[in-house]
Parts: structure tokens; C-alpha cells; sequence
């Protein structure tokens, strides 16, 4: 026979209200804030596809092509500023940049203003791959963004700007000693380290 509480959580809306801030309730429903989620996610994913198109067109992983945009941009660039940039690991960003660098594609350089870091810089090699995207980079960019205007151009950098800060605080929160190892109570599995949705991003 069902106990009370089973009932009483059966009772309960569901699935329970992910968001309680008012700008996202619609006649207290949060289902614009479900569908704007499922959204940025999706567009996560196609942002992801053609970053790993790009890619592929000039023979890397979708990381180093990231990270070579990074030192083409900066006219050389640590190893830390790539990883902030990124929100990756050094450690990752040192183990994409050895096979970048073992290819020929970049190349180690001495950093003058601090002599404790090195400057990553592209080769002419590099340089080559970048300016045989570029025809192609520039096509897709203007038919994935060219839909926006000047004005909706600044307000959605400025929101994604916001977004970014929470979120980086946000996510900072649940990698602390008091969130991290967390498990719901009826997950009789523990965390799985593999697909945890509070492991850390970095």
C-alpha cells in the first residue's frame, strides 16, 4: 500500500519548477525557461559541429583549432591565457599544444615581459591553414549570424556576457567541497564520474 509520502509526492507538480525568478515564469509556468534551455543547448551543439568542421578542414581537433584562432588573435599567447579563454585545464591546453607544436604548426617562443611563462605563436604552416579557412570561415559566419542587426548584435553579446558571469559562478559553487559530491538521496548508484553533471568543467 502507498505510504503518505508517496503520495504527497506524487501530488506535487512535475516535474518540479526548475526556476523560480519572475522574468522567466509565464502564468507561473517555467516552460520558457525549459524551452530557451533546450535551445542554447541545441545551439551549443550545431556552434560545436561547425567549429569541428572548420576543424577538420585544415587536419586538427576542434580544441587546437580554438587554441590556434586564440595565438592567430594575440600575436602569441601563454598557455594560461588560452586556458582562461577556453575555460580548460593548463594541462589540457600543454597536451593539444605538444601535438600541435610536434606537426609543426605552432611553435614555443620566449616571453620577454615575464620570463616564467613561454609565447605560443603559429608557424608559417599555421599561418597557411588559417588563410585557407578563411574564404570559407567568413561564408559560414555570415549566413550563421547575419540574420542579427547592429542594435540585436550588442544586446545579445551584453547578455552573453551576463549569462557567462553567472554561470562561471554558478558552476564555481557546485565544484565547492559543499556541493561536489552531492547524490540525490533515491540514487542508489552514487556518481557516476563519467556523465556527473557537477563535475568540473575545467
Amino acid at each position: 500500500m502507498p505510504s503518505r509520502r508517496d503520495k504527497d509526492v506524487r501530488t506535487e507538480r512535475f516535474p518540479p519548477m526548475s526556476i523560480s525568478k519572475s522574468a522567466w515564469l509565464q502564468d507561473g509556468s517555467d516552460d520558457v525557461f525549459r524551452g530557451f534551455i533546450y535551445k542554447l543547448l541545441s545551439l551549443s551543439s550545431l556552434l560545436l559541429q561547425s567549429r569541428e568542421w572548420f576543424a577538420g578542414y585544415i587536419g586538427v581537433s576542434g580544441p587546437q583549432y580554438s587554441m590556434m584562432m586564440i595565438v592567430a588573435e594575440t600575436d602569441g599567447a601563454t598557455v594560461g591565457q588560452i586556458a582562461t579563454t577556453l575555460d580548460v585545464s593548463g594541462s589540457f591546453v600543454t597536451t593539444e599544444l605538444g601535438k600541435l607544436q610536434r606537426r609543426q604548426i605552432v611553435v614555443k617562443r620566449p616571453n620577454v615581459s615575464d620570463a616564467r611563462s613561454t609565447l605560443i605563436a603559429l608557424t608559417d604552416l599555421g599561418h597557411r591553414l588559417l588563410l585557407d579557412l578563411g574564404p570559407l570561415r567568413l561564408e559560414v559566419n555570415d549566413m550563421m549570424y547575419g540574420s542579427l542587426t547592429d542594435a540585436q548584435v550588442k544586446q545579445l553579446t551584453a547578455i552573453v556576457d551576463t549569462l557567462h558571469a553567472d554561470a562561471a559562478r554558478t558552476l564555481h559553487m557546485l565544484n565547492s567541497p559543499e556541493y561536489r559530491d552531492l547524490v540525490a538521496p533515491s540514487n542508489k548508484g552514487g556518481v557516476d564520474s563519467q556523465s556527473a553533471p557537477h563535475t568540473s568543467v575545467s
